[in-house]
C-alpha cells in the first residue's frame, strides 16, 4: 500500500517539476526573444534608409501593385508615399 502511493507521489512531482522547468524555460526564452527585437529594428532601419531612395521605393511598391491587380506597371501612376507612423 505505502509502495503504491509513493510511485503515485513520485510520478505527480516528477511532472510537476518539468512543467516548472518548462515554465521557466520559455519565461527565458522570451526575454532572449525580446532583446534580440529590441537591438534588431535598429539596424534594419538604419540599413533601410542608407541603401533605398525615393526612386527605388516608388519601383517596389508600382511592381507589387501591379502583381497584386494583375495589371502591367506602366498603368499605375504612384502620386505621393507617406510614411504611416
Amino acid at each position: 500500500m505505502i509502495s503504491n502511493f509513493f510511485v503515485v507521489v513520485m510520478g505527480l512531482g516528477t511532472v510537476f517539476v518539468g512543467l516548472i522547468c518548462i515554465v521557466f524555460l520559455i519565461l527565458i526564452m522570451g526575454r532572449v526573444v525580446a532583446l534580440i527585437e529590441k537591438l534588431k529594428p535598429k539596424k534594419a532601419k538604419a540599413l533601410a534608409s542608407e541603401s533605398c531612395d525615393d526612386s527605388e521605393l516608388v519601383a517596389v511598391i508600382t511592381a507589387a501593385l501591379a502583381q497584386d491587380l494583375g495589371t502591367e506597371p506602366k498603368n499605375i501612376i504612384i502620386r505621393s508615399i507617406t510614411d504611416s507612423k
